[in-house]
């Protein structure tokens, strides 16, 4: 699949991309937003300025990162479940290959898990019984070892690919 260039405010919008994705894609819409809800809280978590409470924090308290991060996790999200739904352009990334039988939940699970991880690794109490719960329904579901591992597969690279053109974006530079 090749991944087109686009400009460097279209990596931003990736969040009303993923909130339409999860209108227009009624089987991920609980993937979405239970990933978002959990993305939403790590990240007031740490942006709470001074230890205060996170539910306390306006949209004008927060530092810019806010919004980065919620773009970077949206972003990963979006292109893992457009890589097997098809049908839509990628933003940024996309998995050098999807395995036909891969479990479009457990990459979405494991890109999700991997950008929090990455981004947020001290805030793991929050996401890992998630991601440890949502993986275990898949089995529990009946969903083969293997198309889970495929699935994992993708997601992974997915993340990845989107961490890494964030990695030097100077979200972070005052």
């Amino acid at each position: 699949m090749k991944i087109r260039k686009r400009p460097k405010w279209a990596i931003g919008t990736a969040a009303v991309a993923s909130g339409w994705l999860a209108l227009t894609v009624p089987v991920q819409a609980d993937i979405v937003t239970d990933w978002s809800a959990v993305a939403s809280d790590v990240v007031r978590q740490v942006s709470a300025p001074g230890g205060a409470n996170p539910g306390s924090i306006s949209e004008s308290e927060r530092p810019p990162a806010y919004g980065f991060d919620m773009a970077t996790f949206h972003l990963a999200l979006y292109d893992t479940i457009v890589a097997f739904k098809g049908g839509y352009d990628s933003f940024a990334a996309a998995p050098d290959k999807v395995k036909k039988r891969a479990s479009m939940e457990a990459a979405a699970n494991e890109a999700a898990y991997t950008v929090l991880n990455t981004l947020f690794p001290n805030k793991s109490a929050t996401y890992l019984p998630v991601y440890n719960t949502k993986m275990a329904a898949l089995v529990a579901q009946g969903v083969s070892a293997q198309s889970i591992e495929d699935g994992r597969a993708a997601g992974l690279d997915v993340a990845t690919q989107v961490l890494a053109l964030r990695a030097a974006d100077g979200r972070l530079t005052p």
